[in-house]
């Protein structure tokens, strides 16, 4: 597996998949049945097990039950229906199995990849109801060696084979047209998104291809790709393709961007993250991370503002927080041992405005 950038030293690398059977080619299921029954499939054979560059398409009108693991990396493109009547479905049964790399799933490489599952039609579709915990349709790795479940059920997050909190993934069941892109959903509409760092503040743009329903997008921003809260709402020009929007108060450190593309009917779609990196505060020094006890935060001589912190789970809720008179050369520790363990957000922020915030790890 490709390495992706590392946020914590600390946590090592628990999981990555053994590169066997890994090949390009085109694939086509042409008969209903299990996805490793070679009748399945015409005679190009059962897709490799990690497919880089691969094309799969399942023929409209069949049903195929997942029932091995499938890495999908590079570029590599998987049609749900190829545009035929009839419905198109994948299940995912449950493996009862007890790591990624044995159970029932696809995972959409990130790193780097641009991978796709496409729902070509309204009558294709992705049912994970009898999905185990390692079993449904994942996205990673994220940093850190996170793999997020997008289909199936709880839980949604792990580090590795290790599993994060108990949220369900975002989908049980998804129906066309969509697709499902290897940072998340991405509307059929979306034609192109960039996000880049300028004078301190972040341009946003995005060009979509038609309108259809659409009445408006959302940017969402994150510093830590778990938590979401909106910076901001553009309204869809009839005409107009192209369109912008500038974070002016962006996090130091990572800041992660998607957008939520709202139709008249109020449904929405996300689509895919992206990531860019601003100043770090040199004059914060936080540890230990992972965490088990407590975390502490000292404030280095640079600091020239009062500060408010809050410490943040993976639903956005404040689980603690504390106000600062001039806490330059102060160090404050915030006991965590009462929290789950899982993925947490500490948020710095200054009454000039400014802001930080920062991935916490706590591990029993």
């Amino acid at each position: 597996m490709k390495k992706f950038y590392t946020l914590s030293a600390a946590l090592p690398i628990l999981f990555c998949f053994i590169n066997q059977a890994f090949s390009q080619g085109t694939y086509t299921a042409v008969r209903s049945g299990k996805w490793s029954n070679p009748i399945t499939w015409d005679v190009s054979g059962i897709p490799s097990t990690v497919c880089n560059n691969c094309t799969i398409t399942i023929n409209s009108g069949l049903t195929i039950q997942l029932d091995q693991h499938v890495e999908l990396s590079g570029a590599s493109l998987l049609y749900i229906g190829n545009g035929g009547t009839g419905a198109t479905q994948l299940t995912i049964g449950n493996s009862s199995q007890t790591t990624i790399s044995a159970g029932y799933n696809i995972v959409l490489d990130t790193v780097p990849g641009t991978s796709m599952i496409i729902l070509r039609t309204s009558s294709s579709s992705i049912d994970g109801t009898a999905a185990g915990t390692y079993d449904g349709i994942f996205v990673g790795p994220l940093p850190n060696s996170i793999y997020q479940k997008v289909i199936g059920n709880a839980p949604s997050l792990f580090v590795g084979n290790s599993i994060y909190g108990t949220s369900p993934p975002r989908y049980t069941t998804l129906s066309g047209p969509v697709t499902l892109f290897s940072g998340g959903t991405l509307p059929v509409t979306l034609a192109s998104f960039n996000v880049a760092l300028n004078d301190n503040v972040v341009n946003i743009t995005w060009t979509i291809d038609q309108q259809l329903n659409l009445n408006h997008f959302i940017v969402l921003r994150s510093g830590d790709g778990v938590s979401w809260t909106t910076v901001g709402k553009v309204a869809v020009q009839a005409s107009s393709s192209n369109y912008s929007f500038t974070d002016l108060s962006p996090y130091h450190g990572l800041n992660y961007y998607r957008l939520q593309a709202v139709d008249n009917d109020g449904n929405y779609n996300l689509s895919e993250v992206k990531l860019v990196r601003a100043a770090f505060n040199k004059g914060l020094v936080l540890g230990p991370n992972p965490a088990s006890d407590h975390v502490s935060l000292t404030f280095g001589t640079d600091i020239s503002t009062n500060v408010i912190v809050r410490l943040i789970n993976q639903y956005g809720q404040v689980l603690q927080q504390k106000q600062l008179t001039n806490p330059v050369g102060t160090t404050i520790s915030l006991p965590v041992s009462s929290y789950p363990q899982g993925i947490y957000t500490l948020h710095v922020k200054g009454t000039d405005g400014s802001q930080s915030a920062y991935r916490i790890f706590i591990a029993h």
